[in-house]
């Protein structure tokens, strides 16, 4: 537990799968698709909620996972350990309750010789690594927005963790405009200046998935080429780039 209520009450949510260390450790800046369903759609209430929450979780999981299949949603590949294990069978031995109660005449001594009852025990055998996705707070905050899926109290409590105040007094300036373009077309106007990016592109690294504008193959070029000169520096021209517009002059 934390000093943070609310992140106490995403705690006290169902089904929400935290080791010991994540749980202390307060918001974290990424969720697995499952929690983010249990946040979203808390199971509780009256039978017909409980079936409605379960069957929303259970919706909203498969969506997010096309989504991210499809590159709709950029997520965040992780591994963790899970280990491997087998059941076997194993003598039921009961060892005698006393020195004398194992003597002759005694149920044990009856049955000494009947073959003893078997019990299912598991046993650890390995370890294997696992993958599995978390997606990021604005990545979902942005898909969400693309959905028109209104945010639980959890999810928004989540998504206000991360976001820094504004200084006393000081008004907060409109967010500026982002141009919208196609993985292509970016890559065709910052490639030269920047000849690593279409590798960066191809794998693609997380911070150009932080650049999706939540459609596929569609990317803000404001946050690339920021992403751009925050890796490479300015690359090899030094002129500021602007989002190429193609004039053509009509003839009377």
């Amino acid at each position: 537990m934390t000093d943070d209520l609310s992140w106490n009450s995403a705690l006290c949510v169902a089904g929400i799968n935290l080791t010991k260390e994540e749980r202390a450790a307060g918001w974290p800046a990424a969720f697995t698709p499952q929690n983010l369903a249990r946040l979203q759609y808390p199971w509780g209430g009256s039978a017909l909620e409980k079936k409605a929450a379960k069957e929303n979780q259970s919706l909203l999981i498969a969506t997010i996972s096309k989504a991210i299949q499809n590159g709709g949603l950029p997520a965040v590949e992780r591994t963790r350990t899970e280990d491997i294990t087998e059941s076997r069978q194993v003598p039921d031995f009961h060892a005698p309750s006393s020195p004398y109660s194992g003597g002759l005449g005694s149920s044990y001594w009856l049955n000494r010789d009947q073959a003893p009852t078997m019990r299912t025990v598991t046993k650890k055998i390995g370890e294997r690594a696992v993958s599995f996705f978390v997606i990021e707070r604005s990545a979902f905050r942005d898909w969400m927005t693309n959905q028109s899926l209104e945010p639980s109290v959890h999810i928004q409590a989540w998504l206000r963790a991360f976001d820094s105040p504004s200084p006393a007094g000081e008004e907060q300036n409109e967010a500026p405009s982002l141009t919208p373009m196609k993985r292509a077309a970016i890559i065709g106007q910052l490639s030269r200046r920047y000849p690593s990016l279409e590798s960066d592109f191809n794998r693609p690294a997380d911070w150009v998935r932080g650049c999706s504008t939540g459609k596929r193959g569609e990317y803000y070029l404001e946050k690339i080429e920021a992403g751009c000169r925050s890796k490479w520096g300015n690359g090899n021209a030094p002129a500021a780039l602007v989002a190429a517009v193609q004039t053509h002059k009509i003839r009377g």
